[in-house]
């Protein structure tokens, strides 16, 4: 069998929280989870990209991700997705992780894979360089976020200070004012 990725959900992007990376154009670009199936040998089969959060695994022609493997149940699965972590609900059918069985699994770094039927599907994420740019470019945000408030605060006491220095000033240029332009003094 040949390796086929197949974009999931069908919203354009829509991609998950958190998952941020460098496109070609050198401008920070949203990164779609991946899930991967492969074979016994760790051959890489099929592949899907995960637009949505939320979704089902499945043989059948409904299930968001449509797998066709033998032994996939028509609905498998459910697989919900965040941004630290995913889920996958037994839906029919059995699910596993090296071997035990489970009914729910909770797949985070150290453990982001299930097995159905002998295949393991891997769910693949931003690479832990890219997760640590979008913590920089957070705290970079969040500095500039926070700067004009206090930019602001300095600039509300310097004009407060400009303004009471006008109003001692104001009778002064006003009177100024009427001298140049020859009107008389009220």
């Amino acid at each position: 069998m040949s390796q086929t990725t197949t974009s999931i959900f069908a919203s354009p992007g829509l991609v998950l929280p958190g998952t941020r990376s460098e496109s070609s154009t050198g401008r920070t670009a949203s990164v779609v989870p991946k899930l991967i199936v492969s074979d016994s040998t760790g051959k890489a089969i099929q592949s899907w990209d995960l637009k949505l959060p939320k979704g089902t695994l499945g043989s059948a022609e409904s299930c968001t991700i449509c797998c066709r493997l033998p032994g996939v149940a028509p609905l498998h699965a459910m697989l919900v997705s965040g941004s630290q972590q995913a889920f996958v609900r037994s839906l029919a059918g059995q699910l596993s992780q090296d071997g035990v069985p489970a009914t729910e699994l909770l797949l985070s770094d150290d453990k982001c894979y299930f097995e159905i039927s002998g295949y393991r599907f891997t769910l693949v994420r931003a690479s832990v360089a890219q997760v640590e740019s979008a913590r920089r470019d957070a705290k970079r945000m969040q500095f500039a976020l926070a700067r004009p408030f206090h930019l602001s605060a300095a600039s509300a006491a310097l004009n407060a200070k400009e303004e009471k220095a006008n109003e001692v000033n104001a009778p002064w240029v006003a009177n100024v004012i009427r001298q140049a332009i020859g009107s008389p003094d009220r």
